[in-house]
């Protein structure tokens, strides 16, 4: 393409030669035509005089056509070379008139659901860049929380979508759902930028007269923002989580069937994965793997154990049972949850066309996951059958019990004390720690609010275009000054 337009150009320079030597001759044949036409003038022969009068003219006319038409086919080439080498190199000419150069808001309606998007203008853009190029220096990362999000997962920066001219000139941009924001946008306040050190930059906060970034799928957008918002969720309850899954480990660790060591040994590849993804914000390859191995394992052993549980208990042997499975459905169930999370944090990476599909799938399993605690804590079968050994004790005559039936009496008696010792005292310990997470989990229901996408184009708009989902940068409304008087 290069060499086509250079060769082309080529020809229109020989061409405009061309036109400056016969423009000269024209010119000197104009001024002959004129000067002859002076003479026949005065020597009484005007009709001769007129007749070379408007050749000169036609000459004239005809000559000024031709320049205009070169100079029309130079310009055009040159455009054509300028459109050319800049789609070659992917350099956005810019003007500074079309790039905001303080913070400006738009707020994008869905569905019933708003979204706050914000450009944080040329200034604050700068102070933003050099705050991720030392988070990067000094740790490797942009941000301490949240992950990479592929950027297809933004209908409004993905492939083929069209960009503003403040996205190419590298202004950082910001989306969340957090309410205090969007009210922000809506009435334009003094307002900062908040990181984890405090006070990054601040300026004036406007709401934007038009549309800051085109939207062409709004439903992805959305999409994307809830499922940073519930993995953030479940990320706030890591450490509650992780408390009940050692409680399990702890009352499995004594165990020798295959199904308790698959359930350790899976809530250990998970819990190793997540810890990898927290450090490194990033899933590689060998995660990807451990990952799918943790889920073939764990697919069955979920159902099987949530079966077991449905068997009424009947005896102390069946005690026991329901003791175990309550533990295994546990374990199995908190596993399957670490799964779809990962599996969604891994989407948002690698596969957009992925995200709604496994944000229903979280989103399902979070809900089924609390129901079934919620179950289990209000209908411990255990328990239940301990008091009816109790009851039918405690129902019979001091006849019946001290001299007829003495003996069955002592035997229950005793059937109560291991029960009490044994499977309910394990349950005793897992039931609170079931407790405490359903807890978390309610309380942490607003944390995704927090959750923010922060996407800039690096090398100052030039550059490959950078996501991230994140809870490290929030804009808070910065008190007005107090004057004097007030």
């Amino acid at each position: 393409m290069a060499r086509k337009r250079r060769s082309e150009g080529g020809l229109r320079t020989s061409v405009l030669g061309a036109d400056g030597a016969m423009l000269a001759v024209t010119v000197v044949v104009a001024v002959l035509a004129i000067f002859s036409a002076l003479v026949l003038g005065l020597a009484g022969q005007q009709v001769a005089s007129l007749a070379v009068l408007s050749v000169a003219l036609v000459i004239g006319v005809w000559t000024l056509a031709r320049r205009r038409a070169a100079s029309t086919v130079d310009t055009e080439g040159s455009a054509m070379d300028t459109e050319s080498s800049t789609e070659e190199t992917r350099v956005v000419v810019v003007r500074d008139g079309e790039v905001p150069r303080h913070p400006e808001g738009q707020i994008i309606e869905f569905e019933g659901q708003k979204l706050g998007v914000i450009d944080f203008g040329t200034d604050l853009s700068r102070v933003l860049r050099c705050q991720i190029d030392k988070n990067i220096l000094s740790r490797g990362e942009p941000f301490r929380s949240g992950g990479i999000l592929d950027t297809a997962c933004l209908p409004i920066l993905g492939a083929g979508a069209a960009a503003t001219p403040a996205l190419f000139a590298g202004n950082v941009f910001l989306a969340t759902v957090n309410p205090a924001t969007l009210m922000q946008i809506g009435t334009g306040v003094g307002s900062a930028v908040m990181g984890p050190g405090g006070i990054i930059a601040q300026a004036p906060f406007v709401a934007a007269s038009g549309a800051i970034l085109p939207v062409v799928a709004p439903v992805m957008l959305f999409t994307t923002l809830s499922s940073m918002m519930i993995c953030a969720r479940l990320d706030q309850i890591q450490g509650s989580l992780d408390k009940l899954a050692k409680a399990v480990e702890q009352l499995l660790v004594h165990q020798i069937a295959d199904d308790y060591v698959t359930l350790v040994s899976a809530l250990g590849r998970l819990q190793d994965v997540s810890q990898e993804l927290e450090g490194g914000q990033r899933f590689t390859d060998d995660m990807k793997m451990r990952l799918a191995l943790a889920e073939r394992d764990m697919n069955v052993l979920h159902y099987k154990f949530a079966f077991l549980l449905e068997w009424p208990v009947g005896s102390e042997a069946d005690a026991n049972l329901a003791a175990s499975d309550t533990e295994s459905f546990t374990a199995a169930s908190l596993a399957d949850l670490q799964i779809a999370r990962l599996w969604l944090k891994l989407a948002l990476q690698d596969n957009p066309d992925d995200v709604c599909r496994r944000n229903s799938t979280l989103t399902s399993r979070v809900d089924d996951t609390e129901k079934s605690f919620k179950d289990l804590l209000q209908n411990d079968s255990v328990r239940t059958y301990r008091e009816h050994l109790q009851s039918s004790v405690e129902g019979l005559g001091w006849w019946k019990r001290n001299v007829v039936r003495r003996g069955p009496r002592k035997e229950i008696e005793a059937e109560i004390d291991r029960i009490q010792s044994g499977p309910e005292r394990r349950l005793a310990t897992l039931l609170p720690n079931i407790s405490q997470w359903l807890d978390d989990l309610v309380s942490q229901k607003d944390v995704g609010q927090k959750q923010a996408i922060i996407c800039y184009r690096e090398n100052g708009g030039q550059g490959d275009l950078k996501a991230y989902y994140t809870s490290d940068w929030q804009l808070q409304e910065q008190p007005r000054p107090k004057t004097t008087g007030e």
